[in-house]
């Protein structure tokens, strides 16, 4: 579950990130959803959001973790509250394994009836097929070429 205020940079960064992720595939039907545009792409967000996404020498490292005992480079973030970007502040509550205190899963009645209603299917339901090809060229080809040219073998 997230919470976020307007114009946080925290929500732009991992817009922008999940645009790019999408657009740099080179197979569009090999992705990892959740980890293309979902808690992965926050996750990396998150860590572009800290300023903890370049590579630090050893001592930079020790430096980094002596500066911020409070925050995590690479692995799961843990409970607390970050500074980043602007100033602004996340507050993360819980664990992973505490997660269930705060979502109850499940709780939408009918969720899957709303998804048929507005056309859609969860990811999940979709099945995935193999195109040999990037976003772009493939997004090209599904609305731009009407003699169905494939721009991926010319």
């Amino acid at each position: 579950f997230l919470a976020i205020s307007p114009k946080h940079p925290l929500m732009f960064l991992a817009v922008h990130l999940s645009l790019h992720r999408v657009l740099d595939l080179d197979h569009v039907g090999k992705q990892n959803v959740p980890v293309v545009t979902g808690p992965g792409a926050l996750k990396v967000a998150f860590k572009y959001f800290m300023r903890t996404q370049q590579v630090l020498t050893p001592e930079e490292e020790r430096q980094w973790k002596e500066a911020h005992p409070n925050a995590t480079r690479y692995g799961r973030v843990k409970a607390g509250t970050y500074y980043g970007v602007g100033n602004r502040s996340v507050t993360v509550a819980g664990t992973k394994g505490s997660g269930s205190r705060f979502v109850i899963r499940g709780s939408v009645e009918g969720k899957s009836k709303g998804y048929d209603k507005m056309g859609m299917k969860h990811f999940s339901q979709i099945a995935k097929r193999k195109f040999n090809e990037s976003c772009l060229v493939h997004l090209w080809n599904l609305e731009f070429d009407p003699d169905g040219f494939n721009w991926t073998n010319w």
